[in-house]
């Protein structure tokens, strides 16, 4: 067994900023952040195993552990066969500057925020030994009748700047306005290992 507990989470944040003064007109504010997550993948039962002949219980019993915040009985943690993971990165800088004129106060706000995200879940809560099954040749009870993993991924970055004028005139009658530009870059990844072992035995869903 893996001896991992299932669904955990290990977070660290982190947030600070600078402020920059040179005169009463000009005010420059640069932020930044870093957030990090770890954790442990969940495993679901989506399908369940016929039993052994003479047997009351389903075949997969000896694959899934029977404590559920744990993976599977046998396996490496973090590998197709194994218990799962979560794991984000995010972080982001902001550059804020504001200058104060006669006419009005002009604001700029530029950032900028870089995202990875991973996850893996063992959907069928079984480990499948790839490097010792031979189709056709593996006794029946060496093997799960399935094995369903799922690993997903996105990766972001993104960029944006802003540019404000907001007047300060006499009078009732005032202005705002500006621009702004966003980009957003994707990359998103979704890989589905699905086996469903015919050749060794029978699975019901």
């Amino acid at each position: 067994r893996t001896g991992e507990d299932m669904e955990d989470l290990e977070a660290t944040a982190v947030r600070g900023s600078l402020r920059f003064m040179p005169s009463e007109d000009l005010d420059v504010i640069l932020s930044a952040d870093y957030t990090r997550r770890r954790g442990s993948g969940r495993y679901v039962d989506m399908s369940f195993s016929f039993p052994n002949e003479g047997s009351t219980e389903g075949r997969n019993d000896a694959f899934i552990n029977p404590d559920r915040r744990r993976g599977p009985i046998s396996g490496p943690p973090g590998g197709p066969s194994g218990s799962g993971r979560s794991e984000v990165d995010d972080a982001g800088l902001t550059l804020h500057v504001n200058w104060q004129s006669s006419i009005g106060k002009l604001t700029s706000i530029t950032a900028y925020r870089d995202s990875e995200l991973l996850g893996s879940e063992n959907s069928a809560g079984t480990y499948f030994d790839w490097d010792n099954t031979f189709p056709f040749e593996t006794p029946n009870e060496d093997v799960p009748d399935d094995f369903y993993f799922q690993i997903k991924s996105e990766e972001v970055k993104q960029f944006s700047q802003e540019f404000r004028f907001s007047s300060q005139w006499d009078g009732p009658l005032q202005f705002t306005g500006g621009v702004a530009i966003w980009q957003d870059h994707r990359t998103l990844g979704d890989r589905n290992n699905i086996t469903f072992c015919a050749p060794y035995g029978r699975v019901g869903a």
